[in-house]
């Protein structure tokens, strides 16, 4: 059957209609615009957003992750690596700012014409998950809703295609004025009495045997980064309008003349007055330019509550508070970076989770293959936050740590070292040359070069 049974049909119109109109889709697309500094209604947009996630992503996901195995020397696990590819932390970032902007990211599975398996970032606001669950961990269907253009009859039309995945097929369709049909071009792809599956290798259909996407969460809500913040980003934009406004009439000043008529007879007109810089008055008139008046002051302290609370509850780092001239100690870059902590934190557990999703897939992917792991192996992702911290103190806290904790752990704290296991080997290399042998062959060749 190449499309889903009438109730399923139902279902899954709905679940469009629902999904088009709703403020969580609305949310996603306004994360976007803000994100890019367009946000709609605002004439003076300050990127606010773009700050909040760039920082945000580049603190937890701008570091080349560490991909281990709970076996030593593991070849499975160079596999897996070599299936995530040397474009893995580019990934990581785009999926990280998809997750801020709008709260859940989705990447879709497939094997591209060399049958290897990829995975595909999909705009969040086109995606209706329908979950098993109440915790939003188990997905029945994926519906994909997009627009693309079509030429018909020289005509450029926009068409809304619609994608329904479940764990073992795929439906196609168009959506016309809130009705689906069968996509009868995608149709004419299938052999006679086939199904579409979720890929296809040498012209048959295959399924994973589970829905063809991964997801990760903002955090357990789903809730995008500009919830907490965009009435205040709003506020302080508009804010800054009105001052810009007042600025530019400031100089619109009113003149007010005293005894004077304008257009008397054998008078100047005002018009030609202001024009000329120059302004003729009888014996009793008299001049008098007014201004509007601006309160900067209170302006300024309205601006900077409004700051205070975009960084304060965007979990943001206040960089205007690091002491100046003076590099601060831990425990104050400690406390500077508490909020925007927190706010990765429950990022890091949902990236986790992620990856424990795509493991599923590339797991299934090598197995294929002929290649699996060893009994009871375990892989596991690591984070490398790109911390800010004083250099100083921390190498002065390694030196003092030798002895005390293991090479290992000290070498991976150091703020010179970037490649762990290969600053391990170089020391060990180091450790293992004879120096002493070193000098005395150098002066000894010397000696034969003198003599």
């Amino acid at each position: 059957m190449l499309g889903l049974d009438s109730q399923d049909l139902f279902i899954v119109q709905e679940y469009i209609k629902e999904f088009l109109a709703s403020k969580e889709r609305k949310l996603m697309l306004d994360g976007q615009l803000y994100y890019e500094n367009e946000p709609l209604g605002i004439e003076m947009p300050h990127a606010f957003m773009t700050n909040l996630v760039d920082e945000k992503v580049q603190y937890l996901l701008g570091k080349e992750p560490s991909i281990t195995s709970s076996v030593d020397n593991s070849s499975y696990l160079d596999e897996v690596i070599n299936v995530l590819s040397d474009n893995f932390l580019y990934d990581l970032q785009l999926l990280g700012t998809e997750i801020s902007n709008k709260g859940i990211a989705w990447e879709q599975l497939y094997f591209d014409e060399e049958g290897i398996l990829k995975r595909m970032l999909i705009p969040s606001e086109q995606i209706k998950p329908v979950w098993v669950d109440n915790s939003h961990r188990e997905l029945k269907w994926v519906i994909r809703i997009y627009d693309i253009e079509e030429y018909t009859n020289n005509k450029k039309e926009t068409v809304t295609k619609v994608e329904v995945y479940d764990s073992d097929k795929s439906y196609y369709y168009i959506l016309d004025n809130g009705t689906l049909k069968l996509d009868s071009e995608k149709c004419l792809q299938l052999n006679d009495n086939e199904e579409f599956g979720h890929f296809t290798i040498d012209g048959k259909q295959y399924s994973f045997g589970r829905v063809p996407f991964v997801f990760c969460k903002n955090n357990a809500c789903e809730m995008p980064d500009l919830k907490m913040v965009k009435e205040l980003i709003d506020a302080y934009c508009h804010n800054r309008e009105r001052l810009d406004k007042l600025l530019e009439d400031f100089k619109n000043f009113l003149v007010v003349i005293r005894n004077y008529a304008e257009n008397p007879e054998n008078a100047v007109s005002l018009d030609e007055m202001l024009e000329k810089r120059r302004i003729w008055v009888d014996t009793d008139g008299g001049v008098e330019l007014v201004n509007p008046t601006i309160d900067t002051t209170a302006n300024e302290s309205h601006d900077n509550t409004l700051k205070d609370d975009i960084i304060l509850f965007g979990r943001s780092v206040e960089r205007n508070k690091m002491i100046s001239g003076n590099t601060p100690s831990g425990v104050a870059l400690k406390t500077l970076y508490s909020g925007l902590d927190l706010k990765c934190n429950k990022l890091e557990i949902e990236v986790k989770n992620y990856f424990n999703q795509l493991m599923w897939f590339i797991k299934s992917y090598l197995e294929v293959k002929g290649v699996s792991p060893q009994d009871k192996e375990k892989l596991s992702i690591i984070l490398n936050r790109d911390i800010t911290m004083n250099e100083s103190q921390v190498i002065t806290d390694c030196k003092n740590s030798v002895g005390v904790i293991s090479t290992k752990t000290i070498v991976a704290n150091h703020p010179y070292v970037i490649d762990v296991d290969e600053e391990l080997k170089q020391i060990e290399a180091e450790n293992a040359f004879n120096w002493q042998e070193y000098v005395k062959q150098l002066k000894d060749d010397n000696e034969e070069v003198e003599g």
